[in-house]
């Protein structure tokens, strides 16, 4: 089971867990919506000032829908957002919170690293590099085996 299914699967316990709670509490449309949501992604920024900010892609309803964690303030970063109010995404942040999503986000960037490199030792050792070429500020390396590697020109 991938990190990815493992937070999808805890994410359900979690909402199974808080059903009464949450019945009680919000709206019929809050619920459908933590309960119909699918989580694709979970990632860190890559950012030079980026401390601790993280994005999470979900599906509901077959459609993406991208939340932003920046500087400690949770949004969603699409136009016409779930509701008028901020309700499902200040609820959902604090039941991802519950589930402790950033400890998930370390493991999904280990597990992530783990196949680049398992990839990168099957693909890239012991191969000739036939062609190295400059775009948009990366070296482009091809190798015999027609793997193409590209790294960032750093000035």
């Amino acid at each position: 089971m991938t990190i990815l299914e493992e937070i999808n699967q805890g994410w359900k316990a979690l909402i199974e867990k808080e059903k009464v709670r949450l019945l009680v509490k919000q709206n019929p449309k809050c619920l459908d919506f933590l309960q119909g949501l699918e989580m694709l992604n979970v990632y860190r920024v890559e950012k030079e000032h980026a401390y601790n900010d993280w994005n999470i892609l979900v599906c509901y309803k077959q459609q993406e829908l991208l939340f932003t964690n920046y500087d400690g303030y949770f949004c969603q970063s699409f136009e016409n957002g779930l509701t008028e109010s901020n309700e499902e995404t200040d609820l959902f942040y604090k039941l991802l919170k519950k589930m402790d999503i950033e400890n998930y986000i370390e493991l999904l960037a280990l597990e992530k690293d783990v196949a680049e490199r398992k990839h990168a030792e099957k693909n890239h050792v012991g191969f000739k590099i036939v062609s190295v070429r400059e775009m948009k500020g990366k070296l482009i390396y091809t190798l015999e085996n027609g793997e193409t590697i590209e790294k960032s020109i750093k000035e």
